[in-house]
Formats: C-alpha cells, sequence, structure tokens
C-alpha cells in the first residue's frame, strides 16, 4: 500500500509518520520533495523511489509554492491529511523552530518574552494554513488533526482507515511531546 501523510507545519507529522517505521513492512519517505530533507528525491518520479517492503509512506509538509502533490496524490492508494487545530501552539511552534531551526525531534521551552514572533513569520504562517486548508482540507480526504491523534485516541481512525492488521498490535504514541511546559516561578520543567 502507497500511503501519503500531508500535513501542515508542527502538526505531529513527524512522530506520526516515524511510527511506521517501527514496523519491518513499512519504508519511510520524510518529505523527499523538500531540498533540506535526508530523504530528498531530486527530479525522481515517485514510482522509482526504491522500497523493498510491502507498503511505503510519503510524508510531505506543506510550504508555500515549493511542491505539487499532484503526483503524490494520483500515487496513493490512501492519504491522511494531519492538521492542527490549537492556532496559538502550532504559530508559537512555527515560530520557535524558525528562530531556533528546531524542525525535528528536539526539546524546547516556548517562552512569549523570550521568542518574539516576527508579524512576516505569523503573515506566512496565515497564508500556509490558509491555502492549506483550500488545497486540502476543504478536498474529500482523510483528515485528522493533531489534538484527535495525539489525545482523543485517533490513531484508532488511523488503524481503521488503512486497514493493516500489523498496524493493531503497535503502541500510540511514540515517544513524546517536544515543547516542555516550565514553572515561572521556579524555572522548574514541568
Amino acid at each position: 500500500m502507497k500511503i501519503i501523510i500531508l500535513s501542515e507545519p508542527r502538526s505531529g507529522s513527524t512522530n506520526f509518520s516515524t511510527w511506521f517505521s517501527d514496523k519491518t513492512k513499512f519504508t519511510i519517505f520524510h518529505e523527499p520533495f523538500n531540498v533540506d530533507s535526508f530523504d530528498f528525491q531530486k527530479n525522481k518520479p515517485l514510482f522509482e523511489y526504491g522500497y523493498e517492503t510491502e507498503h511505503i509512506v510519503i510524508r510531505e509538509v506543506y510550504y508555500l509554492n515549493k511542491q505539487s502533490w499532484e503526483e503524490l496524490i494520483k500515487f496513493a492508494d490512501k492519504i491522511i491529511v494531519l492538521y492542527r487545530e490549537d492556532y496559538q501552539k502550532q504559530l508559537e511552534s512555527f515560530s520557535n523552530s524558525i528562530i531556533t531551526n528546531n524542525w525535528w525531534f528536539k526539546e524546547y521551552v516556548y517562552e512569549n518574552e523570550l521568542n518574539k514572533i516576527k508579524q512576516t513569520d505569523v503573515d506566512y504562517f496565515n497564508t500556509i494554513k490558509k491555502e492549506f486548508k483550500e488545497k486540502y482540507l476543504n478536498k474529500d480526504f482523510f483528515k485528522i488533526s493533531y489534538e484527535n491523534l495525539y489525545y482523543q485516541n485517533g490513531i484508532e481512525k488511523i488503524k481503521e482507515y488503512l486497514d493493516i492488521n500489523e498496524l493493531y498490535d503497535y503502541k500510540w504514541p511514540i515517544g513524546k511531546k517536544y515543547r516542555l511546559e516550565i514553572d515561572k516561578e521556579k524555572r522548574n520543567i514541568l
């Protein structure tokens, strides 16, 4: 099966797609259309991606004018659209990633007074959210929010949608939350 995860930035897609990599029947490509990705596949058609497993998972994150996903959509057997409902937390995570260049698997503490969000970043983020909604959330794809997936047992909906027996036996979530909250008075990590 060819599974495509199309996501907004800072929506938990890295952790979600990594969940598949614990299974021997899955090959995972993280953002193969993104030139900054380890899995970047410059000018390589999807049917030439090398994998010898039963399933392939390709995760792409939406950024403006960087890629067309029409090829991915045609290639896919199943498409999962991942988005985030908590606008403020998503914007803060996005801003932190821009400031620190921390996009993958690194813990961070977000403090408003230290992480000033630039208006240009807010405008860019808002445009991403708007275009993603128009192009993917408003279409007839399987959709799930970060909040549903991570806090409301939405993984069961994913398992049902994909209907792959091997997935029913695996623990969710994997890893941990990357944003650490602090007690501002004691300066302790909670």
